[in-house]
C-alpha cells in the first residue's frame, strides 16, 4: 500500500518541518488588500498600480546613481548587453 504522507521510517519524516512563514506588516496589507479585489480587473488594476509604484522607485534610483556617477551610458549598454534570461532547469553562473 502506498502511502500519501511520508511512513516514520523514510527520509522525508527525519527532516525537520520546515518553519513557519511570517509575513511582515506590509505583505499582510497587501494580501488583504487583494482579498477584497471583487473582480479580475480590479486585480489587475491593482497589480499595475503597484507596478507603476515600483517602477517610480527604480527610476528614481537609477538617476541617484547616474547623479552620484555610479552609473552611466557605458554601463546601461553593458546591462543591455546581458542575456537575462534562463532556460528552466539548467543551470547557470554569474559573471563577476
Amino acid at each position: 500500500m502506498k502511502y500519501p504522507h511520508p511512513t516514520p521510517d523514510s527520509d522525508m519524516a527525519k527532516e525537520p518541518a520546515a518553519a513557519p512563514t511570517v509575513f511582515t506588516p506590509i505583505q499582510l496589507h497587501l494580501l488583504e488588500m487583494f482579498n477584497y479585489c471583487p473582480t479580475e480587473q480590479s486585480m489587475l488594476e491593482l497589480k499595475k498600480v503597484l507596478a507603476d509604484y515600483y517602477a517610480s522607485e527604480v527610476q528614481k534610483e537609477a538617476d541617484r546613481l547616474w547623479e552620484e556617477g555610479a552609473l552611466n551610458a557605458e554601463a546601461i549598454e553593458r546591462i543591455l548587453d546581458e542575456h537575462w534570461t534562463v532556460p528552466a532547469f539548467q543551470s547557470y553562473h554569474i559573471r563577476s
